[in-house]
């Protein structure tokens, strides 16, 4: 907050700010804020841009629940074809988007130069949701993940 990094709203901030559902670690993350970190998150948009040329969300455009680079059904979880992802990012003015939700680190790059990354996850590699449908997502491994994404030419 002091430092006024560009920061966009993740579904555990809205669930914090909601208040719902209630979980023990829900209710000892909202024992540890003050009415002013609530009231900061509750003032979160679902999208940020850094720079003009990059976008972030935390899952999708449109909702921080739904996972941008893949898709759950009762058949599970596979990745979202180039062509749902183009479909899903066609009016974007910026050519790099990133993005999480997931938890699992991704580099993807669509037809015509677009990047998506995600970075993964610092605390979180593994999960099990119900939403949509039972599955679960797992990074594979339990060391924190992150990315570098920076702006200008090789070198």
């Amino acid at each position: 907050m002091d430092r006024d990094i560009a920061t966009v709203r993740g579904n555990e901030d809205r669930m914090i700010v909601e208040g719902a559902p209630d979980s023990p670690t829900l209710r000892y993350v909202r024992e540890q804020l003050t009415a002013e970190h609530v009231r900061w998150l509750a003032g979160l948009g679902i999208t940020g841009t850094v720079f003009e040329d990059i976008l972030f969300c935390h899952g999708t455009l449109e909702r921080d629940d739904e996972y941008l680079l893949h898709e759950v059904s009762e058949a599970g979880v596979v990745p979202r074809s180039t062509d749902d992802l183009v479909a899903r990012l066609d009016l974007l003015a910026q050519p790099v988007l990133l993005c999480g939700h997931d938890q699992t680190a991704a580099t993807v790059w669509l037809p015509g130069g677009r990047l998506i990354v995600n970075p993964g996850s610092v605390g979180l590699p593994a999960f099990e949701d119900d939403v949509p449908c039972p599955h679960v997502m797992q990074a594979g491994r339990p060391h924190a993940r992150y990315s570098v994404v920076w702006r200008g030419g090789a070198g």
